[in-house]
């Protein structure tokens, strides 16, 4: 691997894990307002030591998992610019960094931002996995109000906030696409 395109790799293993970072605290505030309501005091002090235990094995779980899914969109963005225009650029006295910021990441951008919308999305559907490390996160939260109050209506709210959330982030996705458009 040529030391521009780990340089790259390694930045963009920083973003992912930056994303994740944001994409697990909106769970948690979910989480703490939901405890705070349903849970009595002493029980709090138990979910924060359990959740402080569980929590680095969480991150390490999706970060180790979106790493490489990431990494792998942005390799094959990579070796999709043509090597011509990389060799022209050279001729024409660019830089390295100069080529890889001109010419070769806004291709890049180009034809990985689909594959990255969906790997967001995939994402936001995920964290309701941390349920399986003891993590007390949305679905959680409904599958107790809804033991205790014997209604489905908990999981139709937590349907609807995954509904609004993949909306509001595929809205985003698609005025990004838009906006990195260009006939080739």
């Amino acid at each position: 691997m040529e030391p521009k395109k780990f340089k790259s790799l390694l930045l963009l293993i920083t973003f992912t894990v930056f994303l994740l970072f944001i994409m697990v605290n909106f769970g948690v505030v979910w989480e703490l307002l939901g405890i705070l309501v349903t849970v009595l005091m002493p029980f709090f002090v138990g979910f924060i030591i359990a959740y402080l235990i569980n929590l680095p094995y969480v991150f390490f779980a999706f970060i180790i998992n979106y790493a490489a899914y990431f990494a792998e969109i942005f390799r094959s963005g990579i070796q999709s610019v043509e090597k011509g225009q990389i060799e022209a650029a050279k001729l024409l006295g660019f830089k390295s960094a100069q080529i890889n910021l001109k010419i070769v990441m806004p291709q890049v951008i180009k034809r990985t931002l689909p594959s990255i919308g969906n790997e967001i999305i995939t994402l936001i559907k995920d964290t309701s996995l941390v349920y399986a490390l003891g993590i007390t996160e949305i679905f959680k939260i409904a599958k107790s109000i809804s033991t205790r109050d014997v209604t489905l209506t908990p999981y139709i709210v937590v349907g609807v906030i995954y509904l609004i959330l993949t909306a509001v982030i595929t809205k985003l996705l698609n005025r990004a696409e838009k906006k990195v458009y260009y006939e080739e």
